[in-house]
């Protein structure tokens, strides 16, 4: 017996032996595996709750972009709807009766124009007439001269009348060789002309009448003297409250 254990104990031993040979890269290729496995399911448990979190930021952004946009889009559409706007120009060709004999003109300069926009009922408005001047003699010879609006409805009646006098403002001849001096580059190349911008504000805190509402304005300067480049009647919102 003896004997047969000292024969087969080896046997045993070489069998175990290559056995665990044969299984050892089995074991661990499978035990690699289920732990790649394992972390493969870990990383995409992550991946799936960095995707969640990303599009709940996503979403989170988007709808409040969204929410701002509408919000300035219906504001802007509220105030475009509800205030009046701030200032409305309209160019004026003023006409007149020409002498035969003589360069001056034979009749006051007039015009007659549509008013740029509908009066809000309600809302207070500023009428003023801007005369473009030349810089010239004749201009300032002239002094003081008046200047009045008419405004009528749609059938052409008279719904309010003012007159203002104005004039160039003043500058000696000292005054204007130094602006000539200091600004000959720009009026060289820029200008080419001396002006003056005069306003004429006739109505301060206008309130139309919903019931005779103004349509037209007439515009009439009475002087015959005058020199003008050009003319625009401006009509301004009193915008108070918003």
């Amino acid at each position: 017996m003896k004997t047969v254990s000292a024969v087969t104990t080896p046997v045993k031993n070489t069998i175990d032996r290559s056995i665990t040979a044969v299984t050892t890269p089995v074991k661990n290729t499978i035990n690699r595996g289920i732990a790649a496995s394992r972390v493969r399911q870990r990383a995409a448990h992550v991946s799936a709750k960095a995707g969640k979190v990303l599009n709940s930021t996503l979403d989170v952004t988007l709808a409040t972009i969204l929410v701002i946009a509408a919000s300035v889009f219906f504001y802007f559409l509220f105030y475009w709807s509800y205030m009046p706007h701030d200032s409305h120009e309209t160019s004026i060709n003023l006409q007149f009766s020409p002498c035969s004999e003589t360069p001056s003109m034979c009749s006051f300069p007039t015009e007659t124009t549509h008013l740029p926009h509908n009066f809000l009922p309600g809302q207070r408005y500023s009428l003023s007439l801007l005369l473009e001047m030349p810089d010239c003699p004749p201009n300032h010879q002239l002094g003081m001269f008046l200047s009045c609006i008419s405004l009528k409805n749609r059938e052409g009646n008279i719904v309010s009348h003012t007159c203002k006098s104005s004039m160039m403002r003043f500058r000696s001849e000292l005054l204007r060789v130094i602006e000539t001096i200091v600004l000959w580059p720009y009026l060289l190349v820029i200008s080419k002309s001396q002006r003056q911008w005069i306003t004429i504000n006739y109505h301060h805190g206008f309130v139309d009448d919903v019931h005779n509402p103004a349509f037209s304005a007439n515009v009439t300067i009475q002087s015959r003297f005058i020199q003008i480049y050009s003319s625009k009647l401006q009509v301004a919102a009193d915008l108070s409250g918003l």
